[in-house]
C-alpha cells in the first residue's frame, strides 16, 4: 500500500488549505481526504484509518501523496505514528500571529456550530475549563476548544523539529500573503517536486458565514449522530465528497471580519514568548 509522503500538520487557520489546494492541481499528486487524523490519538482514529486505507490502496506507486490534518501538530502520538507509517515522510508546519490564529479558529467553530460560546471573550476565558469536560452536547472533541493550547505553535513546532530535524519545513502565513511564489518554490524544493507557478491559488481560506445555517450544520457539525451518518458507506455513495464540496461552496458567504477584541492585548501577551520561539524556528525564504 502506498504511504503518505508529505504531512501538512498545522497550524489551523494559517494557510494549510491554500497549500493543499495548490498540490491538488498538480499531476501525479494525490491528497488524502482533508482532516483524516488516522495516525493520531483521536477517538475516531480507527474509523479514519479505514477511510485512509481505502484511499491509499487505490493510489499508484510512483505518485506523491499528501495528507493535510492540522490537529496532528498538537498530538504527541502522531509524532510517533507518522514516523512508523513512513520514516522518510516530510512535515510542513505553517503558523501565524497567535491572537489572529485563535480568533479565526473561534469564528470557524462558530460557523460549524462546534463552539457554543456567545463571544470570543467567553470562549477564551473558559478555554481550559470547557476543554476538560468529557461530554459536551454537539461537541465531538472538547480538547479542540482549548484556544490557549491551540495558540502555542512555538512549543509544538519545536517538538516536531526535534523529532524530524531537516524533514520539517516551518513557514509563516505572512510569507504566503507577501510572497506566494517564493513560498511555493521553497515548498517545491523541500519535497523535490517541480514548482508550477501558474497553479498557485488565490484567496487564502476566507472567513465564512452560511447562507442557510442548517446546511452548514449538516456539513460541518461534529455531533456524534450527524458525523456517523456522513461517514457511512451509503452516505458517501449518495453524497460523494465532490458533491459535498459543491454544496458547501454554494452555501458559503464570505465575510470580512475584524479581529478586534476587548482582550486582544492580554491574549497577545499570553502568547508572546511562545511566538518568539516559533519565529526563531521558522525557515527563511
Amino acid at each position: 500500500m502506498k504511504k503518505i509522503d508529505l504531512f501538512i500538520i498545522g497550524a489551523p487557520k494559517s494557510g494549510t488549505t491554500w497549500l493543499e489546494s495548490y498540490f491538488s492541481k498538480l499531476d501525479n499528486v494525490y491528497t488524502l481526504p482533508t482532516e483524516n487524523h488516522f495516525l493520531s490519538s483521536h477517538a475516531r482514529a480507527m474509523e479514519n484509518k479505514v477511510i485512509a486505507d481505502e484511499f491509499l490502496s487505490g493510489v499508484p506507486y510512483g505518485s506523491f501523496v499528501i495528507s493535510k490534518a492540522v490537529w496532528y501538530l498538537y498530538d504527541q502520538v502522531a509524532i510517533k505514528k507518522i514516523k512508523i507509517h513512513n520514516p522518510r515522510a516530510k512535515i510542513i508546519i505553517i503558523g501565524r500571529e497567535p491572537y489572529s490564529l485563535v480568533h479565526s479558529k473561534f469564528l470557524q467553530f462558530k460557523f460549524s456550530k462546534f463552539d457554543a460560546s456567545c463571544s470570543f471573550e467567553e470562549a477564551w476565558n473558559n478555554s481550559e475549563t470547557i476543554s476538560n469536560i468529557k461530554n459536551i452536547k454537539k461537541c465531538l472533541d472538547p480538547s479542540l476548544l482549548n484556544y490557549k493550547r491551540t495558540g502555542k505553535i512555538g512549543k509544538f513546532s519545536k517538538k516536531w523539529k526535534a523529532s524530524y530535524n531537516e524533514n520539517v519545513l516551518i513557514l509563516h502565513l505572512d510569507d504566503i500573503k507577501k510572497s506566494p511564489k517564493k513560498v511555493i518554490q521553497k515548498v517545491s524544493d523541500f519535497v523535490e517536486i517541480r514548482a508550477d507557478i501558474d497553479k498557485i491559488p488565490g484567496v487564502i481560506n476566507p472567513q465564512k458565514k452560511g447562507k442557510i445555517p442548517i446546511i452548514s450544520y449538516l456539513i460541518y457539525s461534529n455531533n456524534n449522530i450527524i458525523f456517523k451518518i456522513r461517514q457511512s458507506k451509503i452516505s458517501r455513495l449518495l453524497f460523494p465528497n465532490i458533491l459535498r464540496k459543491k454544496l458547501q461552496f454554494w452555501n458559503t458567504k464570505q465575510t470580512n471580519i475584524q479581529y478586534d477584541s476587548l482582550i486582544k492585548d492580554d491574549i497577545k501577551n499570553y502568547f508572546s514568548e511562545d511566538y518568539k520561539l516559533f519565529l526563531s524556528l521558522k525557515d527563511e525564504l
